[in-house]
């Protein structure tokens, strides 16, 4: 199955034998679209499992109404013999043709009460009926349970985004998952690593991760300047040593001088996948490029590791600030010449929110202004630049920019 294609595409290739869906917790908008495409070719009972009542007898309360009440089946009462009620809702489900049940609240305790009945559901259902299950967080000791292995699937799966198919791990592997957009989170085989044991241990695990191949060298002058070689050597045997007993398998392995990531691991780090789409993006053609900037527009959804101190940290921070800058100019000037002058202004708009004094944007934002009859504003925004460049740096605009502004002031 294609990574890159729409999460609709994707439910319509499953095979009848999937009887478990799970929406995945970081693609919140594409449940809204399955929601909406189900509702419109299915026959779906829709149960919002109550946030105010966390009770199993509430949970079933919802999913016993859903049924009867949106697709007109008499359920027998739902009790808290799981296997039972698994019984009892599986064959009112079975006499209807094909259908949906779309559980939303799949959360917290809501997951392992109702596991069992999902479990179960899974060999009473006749083909082509399924469960679907939106919640906030991955199940994964559902999609870990041997007793639905293959019947169940994860939508979307598309690893540019980083939705990782947990559902499918390649055997002798470990997934890792890396997103260091933000304050930094990991995941291993699905489970949120949320204990470090100190900023040490985590600086160095992003480190490794961000270099993918590193010297001894380059780690002791990056984190033990002023250490000798036998201090530091210490001091990092110990800390690699914590890092492995947090993820709960080595997380590099050594060869030629190198650290690398080992292999038994399968890495997904949000930051590689932002750097290709940009990257790959810059030699395609429009249509192309477009998907691949907005790819990498969404992966950025904070400042590299913004909770995090260290040189290296700040270093790369500079280096991925500047990177999304040209993701949002790659993309306005893709909208420019599709003449979707708004969509353009506001990407411009944004990439000189971080660098104020870039001339090639204050033009793009001016000539959007101007193309949507807005040249007092475009205007204010080259007076802006004049004030800036003065004060900043003491210079005067560029003459492509004085020509610009003088071109709008001439249509006023």
């Amino acid at each position: 199955m294609s990574n890159n294609i729409s999460i609709d595409k994707q439910f319509s290739s499953l095979p009848d034998s999937t009887t478990i869906i799970i929406l995945h917790p970081s693609a919140y908008a594409s449940h809204r679209t399955l929601g909406q495409l189900l509702l419109q070719s299915t026959n779906v009972a829709y149960a919002h499992l109550p946030a105010e009542d966390l009770s199993l007898e509430a949970a079933l309360t919802a999913i016993k109404e859903a049924v009867e009440t949106q697709l007109q089946i008499k359920v027998d009462a739902l009790g808290s013999n799981l296997t039972k009620s698994a019984d009892i809702l599986g064959k009112a489900l079975n006499r209807t043709r094909s259908c949906v049940l779309l559980i939303e609240g799949f959360d917290g305790e809501r997951r392992s009460q109702l596991q069992p009945l999902i479990e179960a559901l899974a060999d009473t259902l006749k083909s082509g009926h399924r469960i679907v299950l939106s919640g906030r967080e991955l199940p994964i000791d559902l999609i870990e349970s041997d007793t639905i292995r293959g019947k169940l699937a994860l939508l979307p799966v598309d690893n540019r985004r980083m939705l990782v198919d947990y559902a499918h791990p390649e055997a002798g592997k470990s997934f890792l998952e890396v997103r260091a957009f933000g304050q930094g989170q990991v995941w291993v085989n699905g489970r949120l690593v949320d204990r470090w044991e100190g900023h040490l241990p985590r600086s160095l695990f992003f480190f490794f991760v961000d270099r993918a191949m590193t010297t001894r060298d380059d780690i002791f002058h990056t984190f033990w300047p002023n250490l000798s070689t036998r201090e530091a050597t210490n001091v990092f045997h110990v800390t690699k040593r914590k890092v492995s007993e947090i993820l709960g398998t080595n997380l590099t392995i050594y060869g030629a001088g190198f650290y690398r990531i080992a292999n038994e691991i399968d890495l997904y780090y949000d930051v590689v996948n932002f750097q290709e789409a940009v990257q790959s993006a810059a030699v395609a053609d429009d249509e192309e490029a477009q998907e691949l900037y907005q790819v990498a527009i969404d992966l950025y959804r904070e400042d590299f590791l913004s909770g995090m101190k260290g040189e290296w940290i700040a270093r790369r921070r500079q280096e991925m600030a500047a990177t999304y800058t040209e993701a949002l100019v790659g993309m306005a000037r893709i909208c420019e010449r599709r003449d979707e002058q708004e969509k353009a202004l506001g990407l411009y708009l944004r990439a000189s929110a971080t660098a104020p004094l870039r001339e090639d944007l204050i033009r793009g934002i001016m000539r959007m202004y101007h193309q949507i009859g807005a040249n007092h504003r475009a205007l204010e925004t080259y007076d802006r630049l004049v004030d800036g460049l003065k004060k900043s740096l003491n210079v005067t605009p560029d003459p492509l920019t004085v020509k610009l502004a003088a071109e709008i002031k001439a249509t006023k």
